[in-house]
C-alpha cells in the first residue's frame, strides 16, 4: 500500500511538470521548432544553411565552450553591472530554460 501511495505522489509530481512545461508556450514553441529543424539533414539545411547535422554539431563543439560563457547584456541594468568586463561579477538574468545547444541555434 505504502508503494501504491509513493507511486500516486509521484505521477502528481510528474504530471504537474509536464503540464507546467505545457503551459509555457514560448518555451514549448522553441522546443517543438527546434525539434523540427533538428530533425534530418534536409531541415538542418533549410534552417541553417549548413549542409548536414553533423556539420552544425561539429561547429557547436567548436563553439561550446565560449557559449557557456555567454552573457546578455540586459538594458535594464546597463552600466550599473560590469559584468561583461568584469568575470569576478556574477551576471544577474534568469536561470536559462534552453540548453547552450538551443540558445545557439
Amino acid at each position: 500500500m505504502d508503494e501504491l501511495v509513493t507511486n500516486v505522489a509521484r505521477l502528481k509530481t510528474e504530471n504537474k511538470v509536464l503540464q507546467n512545461k505545457i503551459n509555457n508556450k514560448p518555451v514549448m514553441k522553441r522546443k517543438l521548432f527546434m525539434d523540427n529543424v533538428l530533425n534530418n539533414d534536409e531541415s538542418v539545411k533549410f534552417y541553417t544553411g549548413l549542409p548536414t547535422l553533423t556539420c552544425l554539431m561539429a561547429i557547436f563543439n567548436v563553439l561550446k565552450p565560449l557559449a557557456e560563457k555567454l552573457k546578455y547584456w540586459d538594458s535594464n541594468i546597463g552600466n550599473k553591472v560590469n559584468f561583461q568586463k568584469k568575470p569576478s561579477v556574477k551576471k544577474s538574468d534568469k536561470k536559462r530554460s534552453l540548453t547552450t545547444f538551443k540558445n545557439l541555434c
